[in-house]
Formats: C-alpha cells, structure tokens, sequence
C-alpha cells in the first residue's frame, strides 16, 4: 500500500486538492497525475490566447510541522524547505521533456500561506542556488527514517500567495 492511500496519507491528499484551489482561483488549470507513485503531482496549464497551455509541471506539498516545530516562513529563514535532491532532478528532467519550468509548490497549512519555487526554467536548469546534504529524515507522513540526499530551497526564493 502507497502511503498516500493510508489515512494520514489521505489528509494530505486532502491539503493537496484544496491547495490546487488556490492555484486555481488565479487562473491556472492543475491536471493530476494518474499514477499515484509519480514524482511530480500537477501539470500546470492556462487559457492563452483561447488554447489551454501547459505551463509547468509541479510537485506540491501541504505542511504544519517540522518535526517538533511548527512550519512557518520564519522557520523556513533559518536553513530552507528540505525536499529530496531526488525530486528536484526528476523535475528538472520533466522541464527539460516537457519544455516547461519545475515548480515546489508548499501549502504552509498554519500560515495559510502558498509558497511557490520555480525551481527549473524551460530547460530543466536550476533557476538559483541551494545547499545539498544527506541528512536522517523522517520516511513518509506515516514514520519511519531514512537517510537521504536532501536540498534545501531558500525561502527568499519563493513567491508567496496568502489565502
């Protein structure tokens, strides 16, 4: 069973659809996956000029804690938005494949605020700079620790939507 079917994996499921509202509010069509094991959640397209257009491809998350501590803005100044270094480079050959650019799209749940990375342009490069490591992390929303290459994207990169 994929952690997403389990019942705290449905929350943010949950958290996800309700954050894809958001994006969808400001125009923007999300078009899920149909694999429910995919590195990436969304196909991001727009009506432009009358022709829906993809735009972008994007991994989403929905989050309240770091560990122990409430995830905020503030919290995020201090070292970054930890995802894997995994996810990011599938992204960035999605961009490349697709000729779009990969977005970090974080649903910070406590602020009610929507941080949004372009992490790669249309070419699949990185659009800035950000520090890689391994570091022990927890596995999955349902437990568990693994040790793993981990990036962590700077706050002050992110475009900031409050809702």
């Amino acid at each position: 069973m994929l952690d997403c079917e389990t019942p705290l994996g449905q929350t943010f499921i949950s958290h996800q659809y309700d954050t894809q509202k958001i994006l969808e509010g400001k125009g923007y069509t999300l078009m899920n996956m149909s694999s429910k094991d995919s590195h990436a959640d969304v196909i991001i397209a727009k009506n432009i000029d009358g022709v829906l257009t993809v735009c972008g491809v994007a991994e989403i998350k929905s989050r309240k804690m770091a560990g122990d501590k409430p995830l905020t803005r503030e919290y995020l100044k201090a070292g970054g938005y930890l995802i894997t270094r995994e996810k990011l480079d599938y992204g960035s050959q999605c961009a490349f494949l697709f000729g779009v650019p990969y977005y970090l799209i974080v649903n910070l749940l406590l602020e009610k605020v929507v941080l949004i990375w372009k992490v790669t342009n249309d070419q699949g490069l990185f659009e800035f700079d950000f520090d890689t490591r391994e570091t022990s992390t927890k596995m999955t929303c349902n437990g568990g620790e693994i040790v793993r290459k981990n990036a962590y994207l700077p706050v002050d990169k992110a475009f900031c939507i409050e809702y």
